[in-house]
């Protein structure tokens, strides 16, 4: 797998770990074990979709808004 497919692949997947087991994301992650620089650049992206992903839960929706999705 080339560089590009593999972080392609890697911001796909989701700061919690829940992707880790899936066999997509399996030699991306295996990649990322062997390469120093894709390593590190994989972990920024995940601390930066973590801290999003925080941002995230603390929005609330309006209640309209949630009465109608419900």
């Amino acid at each position: 797998m080339d560089s590009s497919r593999t972080r392609f692949l890697l911001r796909a997947m989701r700061p919690n770990g829940a992707d880790h087991a899936d066999p997509i994301f399996s030699e991306a992650l295996e990649q990322t074990r062997n390469d120093s620089e894709l390593r590190t650049w994989f972990e920024r992206e995940q601390a930066v979709d973590r801290a999003l992903a925080t941002k995230l839960r603390e929005v609330r929706a309006p209640a309209e808004l949630r009465a109608q999705i419900q």
